[in-house]
């Protein structure tokens, strides 16, 4: 027997009108910018989402799929961080455990 997944060629964009389309429960944290969730201490909203104002947009308005992952690891902390208007020392404190 084998297990097929048609989730397995969707992009970013199908998954987004799959889940919102269906009304599917997610989590909270993509209405707030967040488009891949790891680490706490390295997941910040996706700079990619900033919005000139403050703040970010929601994941499903992400339009380039490739940037799904600009929120992880100490480059989406900083770049997050400049996004935000803080200042580059604030981008390079190191992550609390």
């Amino acid at each position: 027997m084998m297990r097929v997944s048609p989730a397995l060629r969707w992009d970013y964009g199908a998954v987004w009108a799959f889940l919102r389309g269906a009304a599917l429960p997610f989590c909270g944290l993509y209405r707030a910018g967040y488009t891949s969730l790891g680490v706490r201490s390295t997941s910040v909203p996706n700079p990619a989402l900033a919005l000139a104002g403050g703040g970010f947009k929601p994941a499903w308005e992400l339009g380039d799929g490739g940037q799904e992952r600009a929120g992880r690891g100490a480059r989406g902390k900083a770049a997050a961080g400049a996004a935000r208007g803080e200042g580059a020392a604030a981008a390079e404190a190191p992550a609390s455990s």
